[in-house]
């Protein structure tokens, strides 16, 4: 865990807004006034809470001198990336997203998103799914459940958002298992697959880490988790490979800017994020929902998104063909 906030000269001058100038400080053009970050995305999900605490944490240790606003912008993801993306690049417009920002691009080239159409600004954390059931279900590890669908086939219900972060995780379970298959139900993100699956519409479904962990509800029974390793926070719950099925991927979230945004807006920003992930408060806060501390800026940023490109396209593709049939 990280204890202290970076003190160099130069990213307190960044936080701070000030820059040296000769031998004197003089005040800096960023920020002068209030910084706005879209989340594409209803108040409350996963996305939105990462995003408050970090706002949060930056106005508590009075890292930039102008508070982060946080806007929600509701409906389909790609109306709050495209006013993001139109936005005029002032530095004052973020947007905070994750994967599903590269898989739109593939499964619905129509939506006119795409990862390119901003400045990179930074990544920050790290997130898997789980694959859930009802705790009255009958299959009670993933490898049941996988079996199950050999025999049953489309008779289990199992929901997912069609084309989203969670389809794709879908798909590469159903990669590593031949001959499974489930009657895919559109029920959207975790927060909408919880009461269905507390109200016995779905048999099984997706959920995030954070998602398992806000809700804490005994009758939601979590059979697996996608990443490499076992969560702090959860430490009962295995990881698919260790249930034996070769799967599992995880996703980034990301912070972007619309393009032409000023590079000095953007590496304060970064800087600001950069500061606020090694407090105490953060770093506790990220362990408890689930969510792994995985910080990149500049070129190993743009390196990182290029490999990620890569990553999920085959699974897009994939995603795509499904959704055509």
């Amino acid at each position: 865990m990280h204890s202290t906030i970076a003190t160099s000269i130069g990213a307190i001058a960044i936080s701070a807004g000030l820059v040296i100038s000769g031998v004197g400080v003089t005040e800096a053009a960023w920020p002068e006034r209030p910084i706005k970050v879209i989340v594409p995305y209803s108040p409350g999900g996963s996305p939105d809470q990462l995003t408050r605490k970090f706002s949060a944490v930056i106005a508590d240790n009075s890292l930039l001198s102008e508070p982060v606003n946080v806007v929600n912008v509701e409906g389909h993801f790609s109306v709050g990336a495209t006013e993001a993306k139109n936005a005029k690049p002032d530095g004052y417009t973020f947007l905070f997203l994750h994967a599903a920002l590269m898989s739109a691009e593939v499964v619905n080239p129509d939506s006119g998103v795409s990862w390119r159409n901003y400045d990179p600004v930074a990544k920050t954390s790290n997130f898997g799914l789980t694959i859930v059931t009802h705790a009255d279900s009958p299959w009670k590890t993933l490898p049941e459940l996988m079996e199950a669908t050999a025999v049953e086939g489309h008779d289990i219900k199992f929901g997912v958002n069609l084309g989203a972060i969670n389809h794709l995780t879908y798909i590469d379970l159903m990669d590593a298992w031949p001959g499974s298959d489930f009657k895919l139900v559109q029920a959207g993100g975790g927060g909408k697959q919880y009461p269905l699956l507390k109200g016995g519409q779905l048999e099984a479904g997706i959920m995030t880490s954070q998602d398992i962990l806000t809700f804490q509800d005994p009758d939601i029974h979590v059979l697996g988790y996608s990443g490499p390793d076992r969560l702090a926070a959860l430490p009962d719950i295995p990881t698919f490979r260790e249930t034996g099925i070769e799967a599992g991927i995880t996703y980034d979230y990301w912070w972007f800017a619309p393009v032409g945004t000023p590079p000095e807006a953007i590496e304060s920003f970064a800087a600001a994020l950069e500061n606020a992930i090694q407090t105490d408060d953060m770093q506790e806060w990220l362990t408890a929902k689930g969510l792994t501390d995985d910080f990149l800026k500049g070129a190993e940023l743009q390196a990182d998104l290029e490999a990620s490109w890569e990553k999920i396209v085959p699974i897009a593709n994939k995603a795509k063909s499904a959704l055509n049939k």
